[in-house]
């Protein structure tokens, strides 16, 4: 895990990161996880609420608009992607 080194989970500095191999003691495969992870995220998305993110610009921050109201964004839609460019067809 020498490359996970780098990594600062959460913020929290004096946390580190594992693996599911070195937890259990055993080598975890991709084929053992990915049916509980499939499972685990069909769960979650067939019962997510869909509804248009808010992004909130601080004061001056137009992001080339006019006003500086609130933008609602799409769900999975980057931020700064124009709404039209999730509708086009791909």
């Amino acid at each position: 895990n020498t490359w996970f080194d780098r990594i600062v989970p959460c913020g929290i500095r004096d946390a580190g990161v594992t693996s599911l191999s070195n937890e259990l003691g055993r080598e975890i495969t991709i084929e053992e996880v990915l049916p509980v992870a499939e499972k685990h995220l069909r769960d979650i998305l067939e019962n997510a609420e869909l509804a248009p993110r808010v992004i909130e610009r601080p004061a001056g921050q137009s992001a080339g608009r006019a006003t500086e109201e609130p933008v609602e964004q799409p769900a999975g839609q980057p931020v700064g992607q124009p709404k039209a460019a999730a509708a086009a067809p791909a």
